[in-house]
């Protein structure tokens, strides 16, 4: 609950509350790192926007049904992948992103985020498991042995807290969306009592979740 509190903002901006919710998965699970997917339906999509290693934030999207985090989306089943992630037989999945980014995927968590309806609007995703006490925070690279701390993985306890971690977010995510939608239209309303240029009140309301890796 005090991870949840943590990202429960009624006054921050929808942008910053999403943020936060995977800062706080990450602190809670001790992941390595993590992504919140939000679910685009008129797609058919998973999208987030993503931190890389070049310091650029880029906007990143999956099918339902591709990847780890598209699958869990098309199950709406957790999936919990242990140590070592390599050895399970959809590894390639991760091979060919690590291959590409230098990091090494050595444990999965990834689980869906229902609204109050029972609906789909995202998937949390954690990667890399660190053990419990003191190691030494060694990177993970590639093609490089893995390091101790992460030779570990997570387990039914960490799979039953993020399943209500994830229940809490569902709602702080609507929550959000919501006040996004109040906020477009207080602009819309104050740009007409100016006189000034309307935004096209047609135009649906997008959040944007900045997934800091």
């Amino acid at each position: 609950m005090a991870a949840v509190r943590s990202c429960d903002f009624s006054k921050a901006e929808p942008e910053d509350v999403l943020r936060r919710i995977i800062h706080a998965a990450k602190e809670l699970m001790s992941a390595d790192r993590g992504t919140l997917w939000l679910l685009d339906s008129d797609r058919q999509e998973l999208w987030s926007r993503i931190l890389f290693d070049d310091g650029v934030v880029r906007e990143v999207r999956l099918k339902i049904g591709e990847g780890f985090a598209g699958e869990v989306a098309q199950s709406r089943e957790p999936l919990n992948i242990s140590f070592d992630l390599y050895d399970h037989p959809a590894s390639h999945r991760a091979k060919v992103t690590d291959t590409s980014s230098g990091y090494r995927t050595c444990s999965l968590l990834c689980m869906p985020i229902l609204n109050q309806d029972g609906e789909l609007i995202g998937v949390t995703q954690l990667i890399n498991k660190k053990k419990a006490g003191h190691y030494p925070e060694l990177p993970l690279v590639y093609d490089q042995p893995v390091p101790d701390l992460y030779r570990t993985s997570f387990d039914e306890s960490d799979q039953k807290c993020l399943y209500i971690f994830n229940n809490q977010v569902g709602i702080i995510i609507q929550n959000a969306e919501l006040l996004a939608a109040v906020r477009q239209q207080e602009q819309i309303l104050r740009e007409n009592l100016s006189g000034g240029p309307a935004p096209d009140s047609s135009q649906s309301v997008g959040l944007s979740v900045n997934s800091w890796l």
